[in-house]
């Protein structure tokens, strides 16, 4: 709703809409860039948090994931169905509808949003203009204390031209 409102202005030109964030925000891109392609016309997501989430509680012990793994230690019964309900809010079941230009960035170090499952939703995004930028070195902040915000400005600024 908050696009339906912003794009409503006069001031804002539909045609030079883009989206961005990291982490939650990353997901809050993707999710976004998913629903809404008639308007997201660029999209840049960071650290990508929700992406495959039964993944991701499997390859760290960070918390929010972790708490699927309490939940599992307690009901190991219910694994099924806890899949089956993730999957309704996983943005890796969404990322196939973004048809925009996007560029996404990953912490090869990240323990909170683990890089394999950056990997894999980057795999999944439906867009032929994607571009995936890796930091070997870098964990949560996925690049950013490298000046990623250039490439993201940049990206912006000849997309939405």
């Amino acid at each position: 709703r908050a696009l339906d409102l912003l794009v409503s202005f006069p001031e804002v030109d539909q045609e030079r809409v883009g989206v961005m964030g990291s982490s939650q925000g990353g997901a809050l891109t993707l999710l976004l860039s998913s629903l809404r392609p008639d308007l997201v016309k660029a999209s840049s997501a960071g650290a990508p948090y929700l992406c495959s989430m039964m993944d991701a509680a499997s390859l760290t012990r960070s918390y929010p994931y972790e708490e699927i793994n309490d939940y599992l230690r307690v009901f190991p019964d219910k694994k099924d169905i806890v899949r089956e309900v993730i999957n309704y809010y996983d943005i890796h079941n969404f990322v196939d509808q973004i048809k925009c230009p996007i560029i996404v960035n990953i912490g090869l170090k990240d323990d909170v949003c683990p890089p394999e499952t950056g990997y894999a939703v980057f795999d999944a995004i439906g867009s032929k203009q994607k571009k995936l930028y890796t930091y070997e070195n870098c964990a949560h902040d996925s690049g950013g204390a490298l000046g990623h915000g250039k490439i993201v400005m940049e990206f912006m600024s000849d997309n939405l031209k």
